[in-house]
């Protein structure tokens, strides 16, 4: 045994002494083996090397087929293949002492082409001791070895001692695998996580990380966790720390109607489809896929029926953005944006362009006028002391003017300011009005950014002239002059 400090060789001289493979997972291999199948094809005939059955089909290369024979679903390669092989890491979870065990196995499985069949390598290469605190110590067999940033495990080699291994940037997988479900169940059980159900969870999310999970989720958050699990939430428990809420009602921690429930647990829905569900409120999952991940669901939601759009191929990941600049355009251009014609063109990119043309040719005076409203509503924000006085904008022009005088970016936010993204507020000295002192950024009745010229940071005056305003004016307390 190579060395290791006295607790860790303490643990691998237990574990070695007391490990055996259950039965369990000997299937889980077994499993694992049937689905590294391949069906091999040559013109019209194809060969499941599962089964080892002929049978045909139309289906090309690359994609997949089911085999009518032993029903497993393989994809489709040229049966003059050579060279191929997979592996993957299939994962034990065990116990020694108070610690919980990883035993990573790679199951290496290796095609040989003159037999027409897969020849598999399944070995024990890796152990990583945890608990559900601090403590994380992997050791690795002297059969694996290390090049260019990767692990290689001979198979063949013989197994004599464990190692400890001090991870560099490359070995960040080293907890990643297929875990087996069956002896999670029975190592938990008697531990404060024996209801969480975790086996069931992982049977439908592999791979998995289970030391992070253990170490930065289900130490915190066990309890919601066993609540996503008993509601068939599967996916979602992945996410507990989201839901870690002390509020009571199903609308309340998912921010959906609870009639959604049996839609969600039907399609075992992630976290980034529940956010597009709270938008678009139609239970779709295909619509719900296609836009996973969006960044504008939000702002889009104010505008328009999502399932609308996306039957109409104007939503989507890659088209998201331009929908909303064309939208954006519509808006300032004044279109009705109740008229569905304008909500939903048939051509967009067509439309798009088109907007955006007319944007250009509007575009002051159409901003100029959006910001003289957004400034008819913001007016009883306006607050002033003795020394020191903020407004909001009221003009592109007024826009230019403090970028020019402050030698910063404000002109750029034109747009922004006048689609009621943000606003811009300017804050003078009460003796010099004219002279620019701070340009402000408020969202949401907060302020996000104040600079004075060249993007410095305001004085300490200035700063607490600007929270008292915040407090006072942008959440409508009653003002006092000084």
């Amino acid at each position: 045994m190579a060395y290791m400090n006295k607790k860790l060789r303490h643990y691998v001289e237990v574990a070695d002494a007391t490990f055996r493979i259950p039965k369990s997972f000997q299937k889980f291999i077994d499993k694992h083996k049937i689905m590294e199948n391949l069906i091999l094809k040559h013109k019209d005939t194809y060969y499941c090397t599962y089964c080892k059955h002929e049978f045909i089909s139309k289906v090309k290369i690359g994609n997949q087929v089911r085999c009518p024979h032993c029903k497993h679903k393989y994809t489709v390669r040229r049966f003059t293949l050579k060279r191929y092989k997979t592996k993957k890491n299939l994962i034990l979870f065990d116990k020694v002492e108070d610690k919980f065990v990883l035993r990573v196995f790679e199951l290496c499985s290796t095609y040989k082409q003159d037999m027409r069949e897969f020849e598999y390598l399944c070995t024990e290469y890796r152990r990583v001791f945890f608990d559900d605190y601090d403590y994380n110590e992997t050791v690795e067999s002297d059969i694996v070895h290390h090049s260019m940033g990767s692990s290689y495990v001979y198979h063949y080699m013989k197994h004599t001692c464990w190692k400890k291994k001090e991870w560099g940037w490359y070995y960040n997988s080293s907890t990643v695998g297929y875990v087996e479900p069956l002896n999670i169940k029975k190592i938990l059980n008697g531990t404060k996580y024996q209801y969480t159900q975790l086996w069931k969870v992982i049977t439908r999310v592999n791979p998995f990380d289970l030391v992070y999970f253990f170490q930065h989720k289900l130490k915190y958050y066990y309890s919601t966790f066993e609540l996503l699990t008993k509601l068939k939430l599967y996916n979602l428990a992945l996410n507990c720390e989201k839901f870690n809420s002390t509020k009571k009602s199903f609308e309340e921690r998912f921010r959906v109607s609870k009639n959604l429930l049996p839609f969600m647990q039907r399609n075992n829905i992630t976290y980034k489809e529940l956010e597009v569900l709270r938008y678009c409120k139609t239970p779709n999952i295909r619509l719900l896929r296609a836009l996973s991940g969006g960044y504008n669901l939000e702002w889009l939601s104010h505008w328009i029926d999502f399932l609308t759009a996306w039957r109409k191929g104007l939503l989507s990941l890659q088209t998201e953005h331009e929908y909303k600049d064309y939208l954006k355009f519509a808006i300032q251009l004044e279109y009705d944006m109740k008229d569905k014609k304008i909500l939903y063109p048939d051509n967009l990119e067509e439309s798009h362009n088109k907007l955006q043309k007319l944007v250009e040719i509007c575009r002051n005076e159409a901003n100029t006028k959006l910001l003289q409203k957004r400034y008819e509503e913001l007016k009883d924000t306006i607050y002033k002391t003795k020394k020191f006085m903020i407004y909001p904008v009221s003009s592109a022009d007024e826009l230019i003017n403090e970028s020019n005088q402050m030698s910063n970016c404000v002109k750029t936010y034109t747009e922004r300011a006048a689609m009621g993204e943000c606003d811009i507020y300017l804050m003078r000295l009460c003796s010099n009005p004219k002279h620019s002192l701070v340009t402000v950024e408020v969202r949401n009745n907060h302020v996000v950014q104040a600079k004075i010229k060249h993007n410095g940071d305001p004085t300490k005056e200035q700063m607490n002239f600007l929270n008292r305003w915040e407090q006072k004016a942008l959440n409508k307390e009653v003002l006092t002059y000084a």
